[in-house]
């Protein structure tokens, strides 16, 4: 296991233990949690009920990271506690709290265990004492209390601003700022889907097969799984057995969210179109494009080097490599690259803060601040500069992002409208293959598509699509 200060002890093939190495990288380091999952669950030593336990743990306690401190803090006397101390009795809360299987008197003997692992042995017994108070206030005058087996409850929180941030474990800026954007009812039902599991969703990668066949094939198979109702091309997976499935390794389907695969079918390309896709990794939407262009051709762009293998090994695998050239290369150069309307329809899937993935990815409310924010959607306006002039006259561009904030959505395609008249906005209302009452639903006054997390559980998105006409 990789050392990270004192935590070196700690047992790689224990799932709780990972989770307390994992959680405090992510929530002190400012590491990624999925990249500390994937090297984490992809050891041998590692069962497959434990790396689902600390899938489970490490999420879980990202999503109630706030709220499990404030359970806490009022059975603690001391003020000094260790970062490493906080998170194991977090870590057992919320296993008290959630997992209703684990004796509780386990979840104890575990932390208490793990804090003198971690060189924590004086706070061992604070550990103990503070966990065993936790549960002795849950019991109920007809609970046993010779099982110690009480499940606790968290606290119940107002509707205000510091109530909903400590209730959903998202910074209090956030709060604020979804709220002046959607106000308090459309807020708290975001906030509540943020806490549900992620769909594991699949678009149907060969233009030759039809979803219906290919689920009939898959059930028939002993594949759990169900027709998407937002998109014609989604495929709900209702465990993960797909992704070791013949159908994933012979490129039949490939993971992607339903609404992004929103933004390929926007774009609404000929078969022989040329098309750019601006920034192109982890190449889903690229790969998208191409199937939808079978007789044209994709350009797609990198900045990071790092990640074209990623791009091209999907490619491979969807047998989709003849009808994309990839190069790594920075978008806000692309005038550079590419001659002026050289392409039918362009794609930029901006860099942003990514905040519509927070059920899939709740660690970024802990990471991304106003500055990224803002530093972000310069790099979005210099993107959309430097490919305006590659668009041709009669041709579209895309402009989408997966994040939930006006400045890096509405507000920045508005502002490059105003710069640009020769693009005005292109209706979204109707696209083929996707539901038309999803559409009505995510369509704004301005005719973008603002998909937000609740309407059907999927990651949040936003989507412009502007027309390029003569210049005025």
């Amino acid at each position: 296991m990789k050392q990270t200060n004192d935590l070196t002890n700690l047992r790689s093939n224990d799932p709780r233990h990972l989770a307390l190495w994992i959680l405090y990288q992510v929530i002190y380091e400012q590491k990624e949690a999925s990249q500390l999952l994937k090297e984490a669950t992809g050891k041998e030593s590692l069962k497959a009920v434990d790396k689902r336990l600390l899938l489970t743990l490490v999420y879980g306690v990202l999503k109630h990271h706030y709220a499990l401190r404030d359970r806490l803090k009022p059975l603690l006397n001391v003020t000094n506690l260790s970062n490493k101390v906080w998170l194991i009795l977090e870590i057992a809360l919320y296993q008290l709290v959630f997992l209703e299987r684990v004796p509780s008197y386990a979840i104890v003997n575990e932390a208490v265990n793990m804090a003198k692992v971690v060189g924590e042995e004086r706070a061992s017994g604070l550990v103990n004492g503070v966990l065993r108070n936790v549960i002795r206030e849950s019991m109920t005058d007809e609970a046993d209390s010779s099982s110690d087996d009480a499940r606790v409850q968290l606290f119940t929180y107002d509707d205000t601003d510091k109530g909903l941030s400590r209730r959903f474990s998202i910074p209090l800026k956030l709060i604020k700022l979804f709220r002046i954007q959607y106000g308090l009812t459309v807020t708290k039902k975001m906030l509540s889907s943020f806490e549900t599991n992620p769909k594991l969703s699949f678009r149907v990668a060969n233009e030759k097969s039809s979803r219906e066949a290919m689920i009939h094939r898959m059930r028939a198979d002993g594949y759990p799984v169900e027709k998407s109702t937002i998109v014609a091309t989604g495929i709900i997976g209702l465990d993960s057995s797909l992704l070791t499935s013949y159908y994933f390794d012979q490129g039949l389907i490939t993971v992607q969210d339903e609404s992004s695969q929103i933004v390929a079918l926007s774009l609404k390309t000929t078969d022989d179109a040329i098309v750019y896709d601006a920034c192109s990794a982890p190449g889903g939407k690229t790969s998208h494009i191409a199937q939808l262009v079978p007789k044209g051709h994709v350009f797609a762009t990198e900045i990071a080097d790092s990640k074209k293998d990623l791009i091209t090994d999907n490619l491979q695998r969807l047998n989709l490599s003849d009808r994309v050239t990839v190069q790594i290369a920075d978008a806000r150069e692309a005038d550079k690259l590419f001659e002026p309307e050289k392409f039918d329809a362009v794609l930029v899937d901006a860099p942003c803060s990514g905040m519509g993935l927070l059920r899939r990815k709740p660690d970024i409310r802990y990471h991304k601040t106003n500055q990224d924010i803002v530093a972000l959607s310069v790099i979005q306006r210099e993107i959309l500069e430097a490919v305006a002039p590659l668009v041709k006259v009669g041709g579209h561009l895309v402009y989408s992002t997966c994040t939930l904030t006006q400045q890096e959505n509405q507000l920045q395609v508005l502002s490059f409208l105003k710069n640009h008249p020769e693009f005005e906005v292109s209706s979204l209302e109707m696209i083929e293959s996707v539901s038309p009452s999803f559409l009505k639903e995510a369509l704004t006054p301005e005719g973008f598509l603002e998909i937000l997390p609740h309407y059907a559980e999927t990651d949040g998105f936003f989507i412009a699509k502007l027309a390029k006409r003569n210049k005025l």
